[in-house]
C-alpha cells in the first residue's frame, strides 16, 4: 500500500470541507497573519521583539466582539484589569504589579500619549487598529510607572480609499450599541494628501444588578463616544491630529456585603441609588519625518477629565451614609524621539542602530469628596463615624438641632511635573559581521533612562453640621502643603540569539531591566500630617524563546520571569474610612512565573490559540499591612494561574464566509487583601460567537459567560459597615445578543 504524504492528506481534507481557496496547498495562504507591534518604539513583527508582548489587531477585535480593553486582556497571560462596574475606576495589573488611580504601576498609552491617571485609561473602544499588552518593566523606553508593563492602544489611520461602516448590537439587559465610522482621502496639497476619519458611538444598557429596595437596576450604562482624525503625508513627512471625547454614565457601584453577595448574586439593597459620571476630552498631535537612515518624531498630548460620583456608603436600606466624590484633572505631555532606520556604523563587527528621546509632562489632579453622615447615625454611635469621634460627648446636643446630615469633607490638589531622557543602542551581528564566529544571529541591546519629577500637594479636611443658624464646625485638621522631588535611573540590557532552520525560525533572549514608580502624597491617610509615600523600584529578569514553525502555521512564545520589588507601594484601607484607601510602602515582594502563548493553523479556515500564565507573587520578609506581618503571603489580586484556550473557524461559503469562535478563560482565583483572609475561588468563563458575512454585510450572534458564573472578581475591605468585612461586586452575568455590521 502506498502511503499518502501529509501534504496530500491536508489537500484532501480541505477539499472535503469545500471551497477552492482552502484546497490549495499554498503555505502563504495557510500561514498565520503577522502581528505588527510597536513595543520597542518601532514597528516589528511580534515574533521579532525580544520581550513578552501580545498584540490583538483590529480583525481579531471585530471577530471576538471585543468592546473594551478588559475584554481584550483575556488573550494576554498574567494581565488583569481590576475594574468596578463604574469604569472610571480601573487599575491594570501585569504580572502582579498594579497601582493606584493617580500612580499606576502599568501605564496605558493611547496613540502614543501616556494616561497619567487611571481615570482616563479605560475607555470604550472606537475605530481601534490594535491593542498591545507589553509585559515586564519598560522603564527605559516608556519611563516612570511602567514596572509591570505597558498597554498600547492605537487608532486606525484614515483609509486610503473612501469608505464607511456601521454596527448595531442588541442584547441582554436591553443593550443597544451603535458605532459608525466614515473615512477616506479628503484633498491633495501639492504632492501630499490629507485623509480624515469621523467615528462615533452610543452605548446603552440596563443594569445587571437589582436594587431590591426600590426595584431599580442600580448599574445601567449610557455612553457617547466620538473621535475625529486628520492625517497629512507628503514624502517622508506625516502629521496626525486626533480629537477624542467620551461622556459616560455608568450608574452606581453595585457593591454589597461579600457574604450576602455570594448568597444572593446580582442583588443589593440600597435606600439611595447614585450614579457615576465621567467626561474625557483629549487632543493628540503626532508628527514625524524620515528618510532612508533616520526618523524624527514628535508626540504632543493633552487629556482632561471630570469624574463625579454619588453613592450609598452604608450599602443598606438605612439612610445613614452617602458619598459625593468629584475628581478633575488635566495633563500635558510632549515627547521628541529620534531613531535610526539603517545602521549608523560598525562596532566590533556589528551594525549599530539606536534611538534617543526626551519626554516632559505636567499634570494636576483635584479631588473634592464628602461623606454625608445622618445625625441619627451619629447619635446612635455616640458622636462617632465608624469608630472615629466626630462630635465630643458634650456637643451631642448639637445633633438635635441639625437640619441635615453632617458633612465630612476632604479637598486635595495634587500637582506633578517632570521630564525624562533616554537612549538605547542595538549591536546586531545579523546585519553583516565580518567575524565568522559572530555571524550566527547574536544581538545586544543596551538602554538607559533618567527620570526626575516634582510633586506638590495641598490637602485640607473638616467636618460641619448644618443647622438653621448656619454651619457648625465639628472637627478640622490643619491644612497640609508639601512638595518633594523624585528621580531614578532605569537601565535595560537584552542579549538575543536568533536561529533559522528549514521549517523553524525564532529567537532566544535574556533580558534584565529595572523599573521605577514615583512616590507621592495621599489625599487622606491614617497620619494626615505625613501623607508622603516613597518611590518603588523593581528588578526584572526574563528569559524567553519565540519560534515560528511549519512555514508560519505555528507560532509560539515562552517566557520565564522574576520581579523583585522594593519599597512596595500597596493600596490599604484607611481604618474605619468607609471605602477610602491610601498608599503605603509595605516592604518588598517577589513575583515569578512562566508564560506561554501559541497559535496554530492546521488548515486555512481553522485557527487555535492558547495563552497560559502562572504567577507566584508573595510579600518579602518583614512586609506589613495594617493588620501586622504579611511576610510570605500572596499579593492581592494575583491569580496563581490564568489561561485562555480558543478556536476560530472562518469557512468560505461564496459569496461570503461563516465565522465561528469559541474561547474559555480559566482564572486561578486570587486574594482580595494582603492578609489573605478572603478570595475568589478558581472559575471558568466561556464565550461563543458565530456569524455570516456576505458582500460587506456581517451578522453575528454571541453569548458571553455561557455558564452564567456568579463571579466576584473584586472586593475591598469594608470593616465597620459590611458584616463580612468586605464589600464586593459581581462580574457581568450571562449575556447574549446579535450584532449587524455594514461596510461600504
Amino acid at each position: 500500500m502506498t502511503r499518502s504524504s501529509p501534504q496530500t492528506r491536508l489537500c484532501c481534507l480541505a477539499a472535503l470541507l469545500g471551497g477552492p481557496a482552502i484546497a490549495q496547498d499554498q503555505s502563504a495562504s495557510i500561514a498565520l497573519e503577522p502581528v505588527v507591534v510597536t513595543a520597542a518604539r518601532r514597528a516589528q513583527d511580534s515574533n521579532e521583539v525580544s520581550a513578552s508582548v501580545t498584540g490583538v489587531n483590529r480583525l481579531e477585535l471585530e471577530r471576538a466582539g471585543v468592546a473594551s480593553v478588559k475584554e481584550a486582556a483575556i488573550y494576554a497571560p498574567n494581565v488583569n484589569l481590576i475594574e468596578f462596574s463604574a469604569r472610571a475606576i480601573s487599575n491594570p495589573a501585569v504580572r502582579g504589579v498594579g497601582g493606584s488611580t493617580t500612580n499606576p504601576g502599568v501605564t496605558t498609552y493611547i496613540d502614543g500619549v501616556p494616561q497619567l491617571s487611571a481615570d482616563t485609561s479605560s475607555r470604550e473602544l472606537l475605530d481601534v487598529e490594535r491593542i498591545e499588552f507589553v509585559r515586564g518593566a519598560q522603564g527605559t523606553l516608556y519611563g516612570r510607572n511602567t514596572l509591570g508593563g505597558v498597554i498600547n492602544q492605537l487608532s486606525r489611520l484614515p483609509r486610503s480609499t473612501a469608505g464607511a461602516s456601521a454596527t448595531a448590537t442588541f442584547g441582554s439587559a436591553r443593550r443597544k450599541d451603535f458605532h459608525a465610522v466614515i473615512s477616506g482621502p479628503l484633498l491633495a496639497i501639492g504632492s501630499g494628501e490629507v485623509g480624515g476619519t469621523l467615528a462615533a458611538a452610543h452605548n446603552a444598557r440596563d443594569g445587571y444588578n437589582l436594587n431590591t429596595f426600590n426595584g431599580e437596576r442600580i448599574d445601567p450604562r449610557d455612553a457617547t463616544i466620538g473621535q475625529g482624525q486628520l492625517a497629512f503625508s507628503q514624502g517622508g513627512f506625516t502629521a496626525r491630529l486626533i480629537l477624542a471625547g467620551e461622556d459616560a454614565n455608568d450608574g452606581d457601584f453595585a457593591l454589597n456585603d461579600l457574604a450576602t453577595l455570594r448568597a444572593r448574586p446580582f442583588e443589593v439593597r440600597h435606600d439611595f441609588t447614585g450614579f457615576t459620571e465621567r467626561r474625557i476630552r483629549s487632543q493628540t498631535l503626532n508628527a514625524s519625518w524620515q528618510n532612508e537612515r533616520l526618523r524624527v518624531e514628535s508626540i504632543s498630548g493633552r487629556v482632561a477629565y471630570r469624574a463625579f460620583e454619588m453613592t450609598d456608603l452604608d450599602l443598606s436600606e438605612r439612610p445613614d451614609l452617602t458619598r459625593r466624590n468629584e475628581r478633575t484633572g488635566e495633563q500635558l505631555t510632549q515627547e521628541f524621539r529620534m531613531a535610526s532606520r539603517a545602521p549608523l556604523l560598525r562596532l566590533l563587527g556589528a551594525a549599530l542602530q539606536g534611538q534617543a528621546g526626551v519626554f516632559g509632562f505636567k499634570q494636576g489632579n483635584d479631588q473634592d469628596v464628602s461623606n454625608f453622615i445622618a445625625s441619627s447615625f451619629l447619635l446612635e454611635n455616640g458622636g462617632s463615624f465608624i469608630g472615629v469621634p466626630l462630635v465630643a460627648p458634650t456637643d451631642l446636643s448639637l445633633l438635635d438641632q441639625a437640619n441635615g446630615p453632617a458633612e465630612d469633607r476632604l479637598r486635595a490638589a495634587l500637582d506633578d511635573s517632570g521630564f525624562g531622557i533616554y537612549g538605547e543602542t542595538v549591536l546586531d551581528w545579523d546585519a553583516g559581521s565580518e567575524r565568522a564566529w559572530l555571524k550566527r544571529g547574536w544581538a545586544l541591546t543596551l538602554g538607559l533612562r533618567a527620570d526626575r519629577e516634582r510633586k506638590k500637594a495641598d490637602i485640607s479636611s473638616d467636618t460641619f453640621l448644618p443647622t438653621p443658624a448656619g454651619g457648625v464646625p465639628l472637627s478640622s485638621n490643619p491644612p497640609v502643603q508639601v512638595a518633594r522631588d523624585f528621580d531614578a535611573i532605569t537601565p535595560r540590557a537584552i542579549l538575543r540569539k536568533s536561529f533559522t532552520a528549514p521549517r523553524l525560525k525564532g529567537q532566544v533572549y535574556l533580558s534584565f531591566a529595572e523599573g521605577y514608580r514615583a512616590g507621592g502624597f495621599n489625599p487622606q491617610s491614617p497620619d494626615n500630617a505625613n501623607p508622603t509615600y516613597a518611590e518603588e523600584h523593581s528588578r526584572n529578569l526574563e528569559v524567553g524563546i519565540k519560534a515560528s514553525a511549519l512555514r508560519g502555521r505555528v507560532s509560539t512564545s515562552f517566557a520565564a520571569y522574576q520581579i523583585k520589588l522594593s519599597d512596595l507601594q500597596l493600596n490599604l484601607p484607611i481604618p474605619n474610612g468607609a471605602g477610602r484607601f491610601y498608599v503605603a510602602n509595605a516592604g518588598s515582594a517577589s513575583n515569578e512565573g512562566i508564560e506561554l502563548e501559541a497559535q496554530a493553523r492546521v488548515i486555512q479556515p481553522l485557527t487555535f490559540f492558547l495563552s497560559l500564565g502562572t504567577l507566584n507573587a508573595r510579600f518579602g520578609a518583614g512586609s506589613r499591612d495594617l493588620q501586622g506581618d504579611v511576610s510570605g503571603k500572596r499579593l492581592p489580586y494575583t491569580d496563581p494561574f490564568s489561561g485562555t484556550l480558543g478556536a476560530q473557524l472562518v469557512y468560505p461559503a461564496a459569496p461570503g464566509a461563516w465565522t465561528f469562535r469559541a474561547e474559555a478563560q480559566r482564572l486561578g482565583g486570587g486574594y482580595y487583601d494582603p492578609g489573605n483572609t478572603a478570595r475568589q475561588s478558581a472559575y471558568t468563563l466561556v464565550n461563543l460567537r458565530a456569524g455570516r458575512g456576505i458582500d460587506g454585510l456581517q451578522l453575528d450572534v454571541f453569548v458571553r459567560n455561557l455558564t452564567n458564573q456568579a463571579v466576584v472578581p473584586l472586593a475591598i475591605p469594608y470593616t465597620g459597615i459590611a458584616p463580612s468585612g468586605f464589600a464586593g461586586e459581581n462580574a457581568p452575568p450571562r449575556t447574549a445578543g446579535i450584532s449587524v455590521s455594514v461596510r461600504l
